[in-house]
């Protein structure tokens, strides 16, 4: 029985933490966020399901956006800190940070100069 409880408050802690971050990251709703989804599956040539990449770009962008330390809702921030259901390829990963993150393409590390191209 507590396991079942268990099961239950966790899927529902899951499905609460999409909706709100669904709405800080999408803010003009479901076209804005079909139309993420539609440019994040050609990117992986549609290897994942909608709701594996909607997880992975609600995680990857929300850390990236959210403060978790000022942020109240603990579900949030327990959503955030579990691991992604997917792995991104190498290609993969380098085309999503490309695409929706704050990525540089040209960095230094200790006076060498390295070029991601």
């Amino acid at each position: 029985m507590i396991f079942f409880l268990r099961v239950v408050m966790r899927s529902a802690e899951y499905k609460k933490s999409i909706l709100r971050l669904s709405k800080l990251l999408f803010p003009d709703g479901d076209s804005q966020r079909d139309m993420v989804l539609q440019e994040f599956g050609v990117l992986t040539d549609n290897h994942y399901t909608k709701d594996e990449l909607l997880d992975y770009y609600l995680k990857i962008k929300g850390l990236q956006v959210v403060d978790l330390h000022a942020m109240a809702d603990s579900s949030v921030r327990r959503f955030l800190m579990r691991p992604t259901k997917i792995r991104l390829k190498y290609t993969e990963l380098k085309k999503f940070y490309a695409t929706y993150l704050d990525y540089r393409q040209e960095f230094r590390i200790d006076g060498a100069g390295f070029s991601d191209k």
